[in-house]
């Protein structure tokens, strides 16, 4: 596989320039080709880790780049998503997609295909997500792809400050993992049932449902070795548990 920096490079501003490359994709929808951008991480500096899983990097951010939206029928998804679909998933959004196009042709409002990418800005990005989130209901696993979404944006909203965005995020995430959890659509991406429950007890504690916090963090706390539960997401959990404890104490003093 090529370097990153043999890559057609995206023109940006000096101080990114360099971490952000174009391939060539197509979209599993229309089939229609266009320059998607990726980021090349080898060139960021991963300055925190927190406990939702969240790497803090600089000087840029990639998630802002982790969705990518179809130039000519406005299909949107996360970058690991946009794959080819089942039939049935083709079909529907087929439809929706094309229905979102004559609507807002009949506005005077249709999006143009973007000649000459280059870097994206914060609202942007939020406006792929939101768009990815309304086509989310018609995939086969739309909890966990909806989950990824909102969890994302949550951790772009607190890298702009944005408190209650973010607290607003994070419940709808909270939601959508709970539901991919509980149900039979699949797991989100390529995380295991321990990986999941450890950030349901995340963000359970996080927007203070605090009982639930215990019931799914004492999940991987007390797994038994061999079934699966990662040693470090094992530590992480244990680390969570003790917080929940803290934050106990102080609730009731």
């Amino acid at each position: 596989m090529p370097r990153p920096s043999s890559r057609p490079m995206v023109t940006g501003t000096v101080k990114h320039r360099g971490m952000l490359y174009t391939t060539s994709e197509r979209c599993p929808v229309c089939g229609g080709s266009f320059a998607a951008i990726r980021v090349a991480m080898s060139r960021l500096r991963a300055e925190a880790r927190e406990p939702d899983f969240y790497v803090r990097y600089e000087p840029l951010d990639p998630n802002l780049y982790h969705v990518w939206v179809c130039p000519h029928c406005g299909y949107a998804a996360p970058q690991g998503a946009f794959a080819p679909l089942y039939p049935d998933e083709k079909e529907k959004l087929a439809q929706v997609t094309l229905e979102s196009r004559q609507q807002a042709a009949g506005s005077g409002g249709e999006a143009k295909p973007p000649e000459d990418p280059g870097e994206i800005t914060r609202e942007e990005a939020i406006a792929a997500y939101r768009r990815a989130l309304e086509l989310a209901p018609h995939r086969r696993q739309m909890h966990g792809i909806a989950a990824g979404l909102y969890l994302r944006l949550a951790w772009i909203y607190r890298r702009a400050g944005e408190e209650e965005n973010e607290r607003e995020m994070q419940a709808r995430a909270l939601e959508e993992y709970l539901a991919a959890y509980q149900g039979e659509d699949g797991l989100p991406g390529n995380m295991n049932e321990y990986a999941v429950a450890y950030l349901i007890g995340v963000l359970c504690l996080k927007t203070n449902r605090l009982h639930e916090a215990a019931r799914y963090l004492g999940q991987v706390v007390h797994a038994r070795t061999g079934t699966g539960a990662d040693p470090a997401v094992r530590k992480m959990a244990q680390d969570q548990w003790y917080e929940l404890q803290r934050v106990w104490k102080a609730a009731s003093n």
